[in-house]
């Protein structure tokens, strides 16, 4: 009888594997996950959103699988453009989080 990891644990890894810069195995990992049925929830999206560069990816496809994002979700990508002086995408952004509530 063999021991598997839980959603947590796979978070966790997420979010080490972001901090390092490994997001080639980021997304292993998200493969991983599916395949175990171990299904990536909004912590784990908020964490690839925050962790990689390429949040709309993500973003679209958290919304693909049917995890709705949270307002954290939807505030670290609203933080990020702001950082990157792109304003009008944040808007974008805002404007998406008024119409799924």
């Amino acid at each position: 009888m063999g021991v598997f990891p839980n959603l947590e644990c796979f978070n966790i890894l997420v979010k080490m594997l972001c901090i390092k810069g490994e997001f080639d195995r980021v997304m292993e990992v998200i493969g991983t996950m599916w395949c175990k049925r171990v299904y990536p929830d909004v912590v784990t999206y908020g964490t690839l959103i925050n962790g990689l560069g390429r949040a709309c990816k993500v973003l679209d496809e958290m919304c693909e699988r049917g995890v709705n994002p949270d307002v954290m979700c939807y505030n670290i990508l609203i933080d990020g453009w702001f950082q990157k002086g792109e304003v009008g995408k944040a808007g974008e952004v805002w404007e998406l989080e008024e119409l799924g509530d």
